[in-house]
């Protein structure tokens, strides 16, 4: 498959509105005096939200009590990336929708690998769960994780793929989307890039569920910034995953 070539500067037309619409500028500037809601979920940049543990990776000497009776479903022995694809084949048959104030458990857990003892969930951006899911995912899967509810707070984790030549991008990277319309963003796992460029993603906060949806590399309100990885890959599974399905149409495609 060709390059894809993302612009330097993205435009963004300030008419605009966040693509949020549980989220209420004024409330949240009131909750953060500083003006520092700049990044996925809301958190200052030095808030509980943002880094913790040691140096900004999860600590599991530092988190709440996980519960033990939500399991992540069957997982092969050791770390690594076998592991890390089972539990995200797992996730695709459990149940991650949002139940707002009762709380989810599965997404409740994923706050606390993060540091928050939260009792609800919520898309609304304080509550904000796609960076929580990724810290969950590999946290769980024994791969380093930052403990960050930030989507925008990746960006200096593992290593940069070479992503603008698609043939580099591997299943189950990670993909790090950058907002046009407001200071945060979006993350998640790359399933798949099809025959036309949609970046089959999955990851959490994602219609309020945990699923793979169909993304562009740059749209109208988003743009790919990152991607990337941090572990070793089988050898069988070091492959391209470029253009080897059609895209799917469905409500939560993003264009």
């Amino acid at each position: 498959m060709g390059q894809v070539i993302i612009p330097l500067t993205p435009t963004v037309n300030p008419a605009e509105v966040a693509d949020n619409s549980d989220w209420n500028e004024t409330i949240e500037s009131n909750r953060f005096p500083d003006g520092q809601f700049d990044l996925e979920g809301d958190y200052p940049r030095s808030g509980p939200g943002q880094q913790a543990g040691n140096g900004g990776y999860v600590n599991p000497s530092n988190l709440p009590a996980l519960d033990p009776n939500i399991t992540p479903g069957p997982l092969p022995e050791g770390p690594g990336w076998e592991k890390l694809d089972a539990l995200l084949a797992n996730v695709l048959t459990q149940d991650w929708r949002e139940r707002g104030r009762e709380g989810n458990p599965r997404i409740l857990e994923c706050y606390k690998v993060c540091g928050n003892a939260y009792t609800r969930d919520s898309s609304s951006m304080s509550y904000a769960w796609c960076a929580a899911f990724v810290s969950w995912a590999l946290f769980t899967a024994g791969i380093p994780t930052l403990q960050t509810m930030s989507s925008q707070g990746w960006y200096n984790w593992g290593s940069e793929v070479d992503w603008r030549d698609t043939a580099n991008i591997r299943k189950w990277d990670v993909v790090i989307f950058k907002s046009k319309k407001r200071s945060g963003g979006h993350i998640g796992f790359v399933q798949e890039i099809t025959s036309n460029g949609v970046i089959k993603v999955l990851g959490g906060n994602q219609g309020d569920n945990a699923k793979v949806s169909n993304y562009q590399f740059n749209s109208k309100s988003q743009y790919v910034k990152s991607i990337k990885r941090n572990w070793s890959l089988p050898t069988e599974y070091d492959v391209p995953i470029d253009g080897t399905a059609p895209a799917t149409a469905g409500t939560d495609s993003t264009v």
